[in-house]
């Protein structure tokens, strides 16, 4: 049982992912969820520099915006499966949690 207060109970949009196995529960670990957040700040800010190419920008500010999805997601314990979609459905979750 974890005491974070970071760890949030699965929204009614994080259910039915769950239920149909999209989305599988994992154990939740502050240091990982930092992980994530980090990761996403880093590619972000790296996607500001001009030491890459407009193509370059773009693939690094999608992988922080995918990051900063996945630490969403996470924060309810959950995490997408590894199959085809996986990605973009957690970049729509992560969205719809926003509302």
């Amino acid at each position: 049982m974890t005491t974070s207060l970071l760890l949030q109970r699965p929204t009614t949009q994080l259910q039915l992912p769950q239920w149909s196995q999209q989305l599988q529960k994992v154990r939740f670990n502050e240091i990982a969820a930092l992980r994530f957040l980090s990761n996403a700040l880093v590619s972000l800010r790296y996607a500001k520099t001009d030491a890459l190419r407009p193509i370059g920008r773009y693939l690094m500010a999608h992988e922080g915006i995918y990051a900063l999805c996945l630490c969403t997601v996470y924060m309810h314990g959950l995490l997408p499966r590894e199959q085809e979609g996986s990605r973009a459905m957690a970049i729509q979750l992560a969205f719809e949690l926003l509302d």
